[in-house]
């Protein structure tokens, strides 16, 4: 039986992706006159990158240890489905936004920020659980 305490512990590592989405809520909800992009092209772009994947290490950190039945590579999957789900919600409701569109291009933008993040997440967590396995490995072989 989980305590209380346990749970809400659990619940509590996912206010950094509550936070993240509320921020990226904020942010696409500004008319596209009040943007202050420097003037390089496809900055956007980047910035759309940065904030998806900062919300995926967030979804990941939430994760993580209520996910130990799952797989790394199932868990970076669903971050991914999860950033990108979002980031088209995302776009959907810049329609609505004055001077704002919905755009492909940075929903893809979006996509390839989640997707590096937890990527370098999975082949972190693939290393070390590697490692770990040789380790008790070679402590088997040493205790014969």
């Amino acid at each position: 039986m989980t305590h209380t305490w346990q749970r809400d512990l659990k619940l509590i590592r996912f206010l950094p992706m509550l936070v993240m989405m509320t921020a990226i809520f904020i942010m696409s909800s500004q008319t596209g006159d009040s943007l202050n992009l420097p003037d390089i092209a496809n900055i956007d772009k980047l910035y759309h990158a940065l904030e998806y994947g900062t919300l995926a290490a967030s979804v990941l950190f939430g994760l993580h240890p209520a996910s130990r039945s799952l797989r790394p590579a199932a868990i970076a999957g669903l971050t991914i489905l999860f950033c990108a789900a979002y980031g088209t919600s995302d776009e959907f409701h810049q329609i609505f936004v004055p001077l704002r569109d919905a755009s492909l291009a940075d929903i893809m933008a979006d996509t390839s920020g989640a997707v590096l993040i937890a990527t370098l997440w999975w082949y972190i967590n693939k290393s070390c659980n590697h490692k770990s396995g040789q380790l008790m490995e070679e402590k088997n072989h040493a205790d014969l």
